[in-house]
């Protein structure tokens, strides 16, 4: 990025009222160049995503376009459809948090009555082995 367009960036950062629309757009740019780099590095099209995800392609330019809102869900089957998954990190007051790695054991909170359906992670934490 050039010294001008960082110094435009840095502004609108700075300006309180745009602050919230800046990190909206600046997130929904980050995330589709990177699923736009990984398509590209493993020489994947629009129309192929489209055809492993089972959408149309319009849906996928719409999705990388930044005109259609991308939950996790979506975002979590376009890696999973390329092979990849999201390592998360967030970046709070100049100190990155987060990228911890999370994997499941069964452990006595997991009970035959639980599904992927009713599974809430957040209600039963202690079924998983955070290392990161």
């Amino acid at each position: 990025m050039n010294q001008k367009v960082r110094t435009a960036v840095d502004r609108l950062r700075n300006d309180a009222a745009e602050s919230v629309l800046f990190q909206q757009e600046e997130t929904i740019l980050e995330i589709t160049e990177m699923i736009c780099e990984v398509m590209d590095k493993k020489g994947i099209s629009r129309a192929d995503l489209a055809k492993r995800l089972g959408k149309s392609r319009s849906f996928v330019s719409h999705l990388l376009n930044g005109d259609r809102n991308m939950t996790l869900r979506t975002l979590s089957d376009i890696l999973h459809s390329m092979g990849c998954r999201l390592s998360s990190t967030a970046v709070c007051d100049g100190v990155v948090v987060g990228g911890a790695k999370v994997s499941f054991q069964v452990t006595d909170v997991w009970s035959s009555a639980m599904t992927v359906e009713n599974f809430r992670p957040c209600d039963s934490i202690s079924a998983f082995n955070l290392a990161g």
